[in-house]
């Protein structure tokens, strides 16, 4: 995943933003999206265990779901409560048959510019590392932020792309983790 490719499609939107017409309106309403998911792991393990200090990276990739509830502020911003969860294929430093599931439940502040938006959000990250050869799982949690820009047609459908950044704890390490999503999906109004 690369921060720079998602910094930059928002810095554009932002640039291109000052063009566009006021805000269309934000309406309340529940939102149902699902899209891909692409997320990239760096850990060292703690003090105290087997391989101390040691440094490891993987990344996955799979599908994406989530939902949210639209709160408008005014005619140009919106908060969004959001749940979303992936289930994705683990490679790099990852025992063979590991796959990775990553939730995030967050809050979002949208500020809208006719039907484009763009937010910020903070939330609770987590990832579970599951071996179906083993039939362990183990997972971590932490805070985290990210980013999002979208594109909603004003009756209802959207298109987003969203990224991410949390810091999570394990029981034996620390992992940095970034990644991005890509989204379609359809507010009811």
């Amino acid at each position: 995943m690369n921060k720079k490719i998602g910094w930059a499609l928002i810095v554009a939107l932002m640039v291109t933003g000052v063009a566009l017409e006021p805000a269309w309106g934000v309406e309340k309403g529940f939102g149902l999206y699902g899209g891909m998911a692409s997320h990239s792991s760096k850990g060292t393990i703690n003090p105290g265990y087997l391989g101390a200090g040691l440094s490891f990276s993987y990344s996955s990739s799979g599908t994406s779901i989530g939902f949210d509830y639209q709160f408008p502020i005014g005619d140009s911003f919106s908060i969004n409560p959001f749940l979303m969860s992936s289930s994705e294929t683990g490679s790099g430093d990852l025992n063979p048959g590991t796959s990775v599931g990553h939730g995030i439940f967050g809050v979002e502040i949208r500020y809208w510019m006719s039907t484009v938006f763009l937010g910020f959000h903070v939330g609770n990250y987590s990832e579970v590392l599951i071996n179906s050869q083993s039939s362990t799982s183990v997972g971590g949690a932490g805070t985290g932020f990210g980013a999002t820009i979208g594109w909603d047609n004003g009756g209802g459908w959207f298109v987003s792309a969203q990224t991410d950044s949390a810091s999570l704890i394990y029981a034996d390490a620390n992992v940095e983790m970034s990644g991005i999503r890509l989204q379609v999906g359809y507010h009811w109004y």
